[in-house]
């Protein structure tokens, strides 16, 4: 990996950041609204038959992971050895996951006693394999901080994958609109990754070269399984308890309350651990690049989780509709969790970065350990809001724990955090105090009325932190911001910006493409 300028390097990672997180939101926002037109278009009991099937689906991806994309990420010399013998083995592992599901798949149904999740578990497995097919060179995009090609990618094929579907729904009006727009989406993912990188893999394997990705690789695989239980513990335990119908609820409380917030953390996460991996060897550097980081997760991901948690009962009533009345104190509880995921998330990135990936490992067991110990006694006592306390309460100390290893490994001071974290968590507590006065002046409100309040809401919150900023941190938000502003406005001058580059990139891939879209 080259070695860059620590300015060169300070203002790629700020502004991939905001272009990554532009984008990510985007890409989200596709989905956002699939998600609302999917819940006017189907039923709960649809979203939980494909939420049982992702469960099969998303844990033997996670139990048989092997990190080898996070090995060759980290890694400091030339990849390009390691590049065949990581394709072919991701080939041959989805390979037999798919065999597995298409066995398996009456036994999953019969667990959750859901006869229709046969043919749609078998289904679904085509995806998984097709995914295996894909080209391991676009694992540059992230390497190499070239996020605009990264989520060109993944845009356009979620664009195609949102269109399919909402068309299904409205002609099939059942889960089935799900099962083929995600096959489509992942068709088109495959055939773009050859497309925007000029390397093609061949089943060619090295040992030597297998052994070095999995001794990096064995720790992510751990992290893995163990965070896929600690993430699908609820749902399983949902599904079976309480039934299709239930998760289903599940499922739509948690993709409008927790993704949002925690899209941030994947933005963010994607920019900077290829950028910490670049600093391991800077302890100064990488402590003031954490904090930085840190500071803008939290000042991005405070007000989304909190404001979903001031306006979820009129959000539920307005957009999603009467069918998923009574999932707004769900959304409000799991909309914590989507701050506390958001922020354990970005300093995951720095545990691995630097060589630790074993730390989270023992995080996360640490954490299934007390989610197991709560999940069933609240569901059984509560329901879902139950499962809901118990999900946000595990999240919340696991997001204390990995800001505590990464303090040990910055060498910051525990005080310092906590201060960079209460300026805007105060502001976003000041904007949800500011929006339930509003709202009992209004009344109930329409659609402009939940406009007024998001509006309302953002200039609360950042008049907040204006002011919280100068009381507690003596301006260094707004250092941040201002640093950051004249970081792009140097990215700018004498280059193709990042968005002339993706266009570019699709007028290239739309120019080698006949087919319609």
């Amino acid at each position: 990996m080259k070695t860059k300028p620590a300015d060169s390097i300070f203002r790629q990672v700020l502004f991939g950041g905001l272009w990554t997180l532009g984008l990510r939101l985007s890409y989200r926002a596709l989905g956002f609204v699939r998600t609302i037109v999917l819940a006017r278009l189907l039923f709960p009991a649809d979203f939980g038959l494909i939420a049982m099937a992702m469960l099969v689906v998303t844990g033997l991806d996670n139990i048989t992971q092997t990190g080898f994309q996070q090995a060759l990420i980290q890694k400091k010399s030339d990849i390009g050895e390691c590049l065949d013998t990581a394709w072919a083995v991701t080939l041959a592992r989805n390979l037999v996951l798919c065999l597995i599901l298409v066995l398996t798949a009456p036994l999953v149904a019969g667990f959750f006693e859901a006869p229709r999740l046969t043919d749609v578990i078998r289904v679904v497995s085509l995806s998984v394999l097709l995914s295996g097919f894909a080209n391991i060179g676009i694992v540059y995009f992230q390497r190499d901080l070239e996020f605009d090609k990264q989520f060109g990618f993944e845009w356009w094929a979620s664009l195609a994958e949102f269109a399919l579907t909402v068309l299904l729904a409205f002609l099939l009006r059942d889960v089935w609109a799900l099962v083929w727009g995600g096959l489509a989406g992942n068709v088109l993912r495959v055939f773009l990754s050859y497309v925007l990188h000029p390397y093609r893999p061949s089943l060619r394997f090295n040992a030597s070269v297998f052994r070095e990705l999995l001794d990096f690789g064995k720790w992510v695989s751990g992290f893995a399984v163990v965070g896929c239980a600690v993430g699908q513990l609820d749902s399983i335990l949902i599904g079976r308890m309480l039934g299709a119908e239930t998760l289903g609820y599940y499922q739509m409380a948690f993709l409008t309350a927790v993704i949002p917030s925690s899209e941030v953390a994947i933005a963010v996460s994607m920019v900077v651990f290829p950028s910490y991996s670049m600093l391991q060897d800077q302890p100064a550097r990488l402590k003031e690049s954490f904090e930085k980081v840190l500071q803008v997760a939290a000042m991005v991901c405070m007000p989304i989780g909190l404001g979903i948690l001031a306006v979820a009962p009129e959000f539920v009533r307005i957009i999603l509709g009467e069918r998923w009345q009574g999932i707004a104190l769900i959304m409000q509880v799991l909309s914590v969790m989507g701050i506390a995921k958001a922020l354990e998330g970005t300093t995951n990135s720095l545990v691995m970065a630097v060589g630790r990936p074993g730390w989270l490992m023992g995080f996360s067991a640490l954490q299934l350990c007390l989610l197991a110990a709560s999940l069933y006694p609240l569901t059984a006592r509560w329901g879902i809001h139950g499962a809901a306390i118990a999900v946000t309460s595990t999240a919340l100390l696991a997001a204390a724990a990995a800001l505590a290893a990464a303090v040990r490994i910055t060498g910051s001071k525990g005080l310092r955090i906590l201060t960079l974290l209460i300026v805007p968590l105060g502001a976003s507590m000041a904007m949800v105090a500011g929006i339930i006065l509003l709202k009992r002046l209004m009344g109930t409100v329409g659609l402009p009325g939940l406009l007024f309040l998001v509006a309302a809401g953002i200039g609360l919150y950042v008049a907040g932190l204006v002011a919280a900023d100068a009381v507690l941190t003596s301006g260094r938000y707004r250092d941040l911001a201002g640093h950051l502003l004249a970081s792009l406005r140097g990215s700018g001058k004498g280059a193709a910006t990042p968005f002339s580059r993706a266009i570019d990139g699709v007028a290239a891939v739309v120019r080698s493409d006949d087919l319609p879209r």
